[in-house]
């Protein structure tokens, strides 16, 4: 039993939809350790056996962990356009900020894109990643424009700004832990500062001529 155990694990994809599936396993794994580990604490080889399979295995669908991750924001980022038909335009600060919130993933994956995830890309990866975040800004700009009184081109700058809000918001609020004890001090309460509530109040003073 034991044996046949073992060879179900290591059994390589050779489909086409056999190796999808593997592929999505592999990124599932990885969401699930950053959920509570750092990108520099998550080894490949941690995210390899969560899967069942080698690290030489890995290596078929991800040739680095930034090109992993990668691909983990891409799909965390089609998440958000599919939802962001949700958006009221009733209610559009509040409610675009409850859509991008509802992905946790999301903004962790943000917050390392420029200074890591995009690092060690050749430039052929790096146009490739860069043309799908156009068409995912472009599909979701046009959503946006529909919900408010933005032209499409007008409605990308706003979700641009928006990013560059959740980028610095979670930064500052996301501190070390030596940092994020002295701030509880009551004279540098101030400085304790929380990420959904900056978040939020930020994303408003963006769309306020929504």
């Amino acid at each position: 039993m034991a044996f046949e155990i073992v060879v179900c694990i290591f059994k390589r994809a050779r489909s086409t939809e056999q190796k999808a599936e593997r592929r999505s396993e592999i990124l599932d794994a990885a969401a699930r350790r950053f959920e509570y580990a750092t990108f520099d604490e998550i080894k490949l080889s941690s995210i390899a056996a969560d899967v069942g399979i080698t690290k030489a295995a890995l290596y078929r669908y991800f040739r680095n962990k930034e090109i992993l991750f990668l691909a983990l924001f891409e799909r965390a980022f089609e998440q958000l356009g599919n939802e962001s038909g949700k958006i009221d335009p009733n209610r559009l600060a509040e409610s675009m900020c409850n859509v991008m919130l509802g992905i946790p993933l999301y903004a962790r994956l943000s917050a390392i894109l420029s200074i890591i995830l995009e690092h060690n890309l050749s430039a052929v990866e790096a146009r490739t990643f860069k043309l799908f975040v156009l068409r995912q800004l472009d599909g979701m700009a046009r959503k946006l424009a529909e919900k408010s009184a933005y032209d499409v081109k007008y409605a990308s700058v706003k979700l641009l700004q928006i990013q560059q809000v959740m980028i610095g918001s979670w930064h500052m609020c996301h501190r070390s832990e030596v940092i994020a004890q002295v701030v509880k001090e009551e004279k540098l309460r101030p400085l304790d500062l929380d990420f959904e509530i900056c978040f939020r109040d930020l994303v408003a003073v963006v769309l306020k001529d929504a």
